[in-house]
């Protein structure tokens, strides 16, 4: 009972947290006679549509931690097979897989608003199935494939990137990554007070108050071409600057489930076991706490630091964190310090990588090719998180816990050094301008290229006559 009210307590704080946040998304201490007029209607319109739109992200997040939970109240003893324990914790980004196949032409062929509001009914009639077979191991896997394949991250993003000015659409976008991590904990809180069948009832109304609030958005025409722009006059073949941001987007979705954090939602328990701690379940709970409120503090602070230096600086971080917890289970000092550096993994998390890859990849695309490459993106990143989830504890039988993390630590250094060579600042820019910024950075490198193979025929040249 007390770890139950500590877990109350800190989820009323955070939606509390939340709720006063998601007034930041107005004036907020800057100047908007400077903007450019919204899409959506007035600021406060603006403000509003961001928050709704971002609402199937919630039962998301819930649904990448509550296989957490489940294991921990059907299986505790860990007495299931690998394989079925895998399944259970992977079949959500299973469906994720499927859903960015067909979701890019959903959206620019019905809508951002219509493809929401297939997300919300999907994830709903999934959540009613689970509902009523809670303990049929088939119906939860299949119901979390179902809502891995009406996962709402890719058209929330595309809603809310395309109707928010250039100067706040680094604080709106990640309000998709923090509803995912306020989902994240309440699927972690909800295991201390309510039974596996009661949890999937009270998501199955949340879905239909999702649905319900989606139907009330603006209809707006979503911007796959300039309004301006005859369909014969986008390009057939893609520029080296459409080419580099696609490259851009896919490596960064690459790197954001590579870094280990959704699978450490996922087997978070199992984590906090493994290191000996004594209430894996109440890990769990300050994990998402922690990297919700992270995550807010980087929504105000985004568009203020630049996209370009929380990557490069978030993610080596990263790799120090993973490199210092798994030095400490060797060391064999108690779960507590090891268990800390990745508690501050995910603050960094939250900081850099987590909101930045959608902000980031959603801003380094052209409008006709937006849809698409966050398709490609979001489809590298989901599978990606499907292999890390689904290998996770296979790895950490094999390898040790300490060994998969140095392996997690090696591969968010190579993050970081991807970002400082590749990424390019994009705060505050129009979609066109860094378009400009993307063509320009091709045409400097291919003028290098040039002037070095010219320097190396005159060398041989000299040699030659020599």
């Amino acid at each position: 009972p007390r770890y139950a009210h500590i877990a109350l307590a800190i989820l009323i704080t955070a939606i509390l947290v939340t709720a006063l946040s998601s007034a930041c998304i107005l004036p907020f201490g800057r100047d908007f006679r400077t903007m450019e007029t919204p899409r959506v209607g007035t600021r406060l319109r603006v403000g509003m549509a961001a928050c709704i739109a971002a609402l199937p992200c919630l039962l998301d997040g819930v649904q990448i931690v509550v296989a957490s939970g489940v294991l921990f109240a059907l299986d505790p003893d860990e007495e299931w097979h690998l394989a079925l324990r895998a399944a259970i914790v992977g079949a959500f980004q299973i469906g994720q897989i499927v859903s960015v196949l067909f979701w890019p032409r959903v959206a620019d062929g019905l809508g951002r608003k219509a493809a929401l509001q297939i997300a919300a009914a999907g994830q709903l009639v999934a959540l009613i199935v689970m509902a009523m077979y809670p303990h049929n191991l088939w119906v939860l896997i299949g119901g979390r494939v179902v809502s891995g394949i009406f996962f709402g991250q890719m058209v929330s993003a595309l809603y809310i990137s395309e109707n928010t000015p250039d100067k706040l659409r680094g604080f709106a976008v990640s309000y998709v990554e923090r509803f995912v991590n306020l989902g994240s904990l309440i699927g972690f809180c909800v295991f201390f007070w309510w039974s596996v069948r009661t949890i999937w009832t009270v998501f199955a109304w949340l879905a239909g108050v999702n649905f319900v609030l989606i139907c009330f958005l603006p209809e707006v025409v979503a911007r796959a071409m300039p309004v301006d722009t005859a369909p014969e006059a986008i390009p057939t073949v893609l520029t080296s600057g459409v080419k580099r941001g696609i490259f851009i987007a896919c490596m960064l979705g690459f790197f954001q489930q590579s870094s280990g954090e959704e699978a450490l939602f996922g087997w978070a328990t199992h984590v906090a076991d493994e290191a000996g701690l004594a209430r894996p379940l109440i890990f769990g709970v300050i994990l998402a706490f922690i990297t919700l409120l992270c995550n807010i503090f980087a929504s105000l602070v985004f568009d203020s630091f630049g996209r370009r230096t929380l990557l490069i600086g978030g993610m080596f971080a990263m790799g120090i964190c993973w490199a210092l917890a798994a030095s400490l289970l060797m060391l064999d000092v108690g779960p507590i310090p090891s268990l800390a550096f990745v508690l501050l993994l995910e603050v960094f998390y939250a900081t850099s990588i987590g909101p930045g890859f959608l902000v980031v990849a959603s801003e380094v695309l052209p409008d006709y090719m937006r849809a698409s490459g966050l398709g490609y993106a979001l489809f590298v990143s989901r599978v990606t998180a499907c292999i890390m989830v689904l290998t996770f504890e296979f790895l950490t039988v094999t390898l040790t816990m300490p060994g998969t993390f140095f392996i997690l630590a090696v591969i968010m250094v190579c993050g970081s050094a991807f970002a400082f060579l590749y990424v390019p600042e994009t705060r505050g820019k129009s979609f066109k301008r860094i378009q400009k910024i993307l063509e320009a950075e091709e045409m400097e490198e291919s003028k290098d290229v040039e002037e070095q193979e010219e320097e190396e025929q005159k060398e041989s040249g000299r040699k030659s006559e020599a």
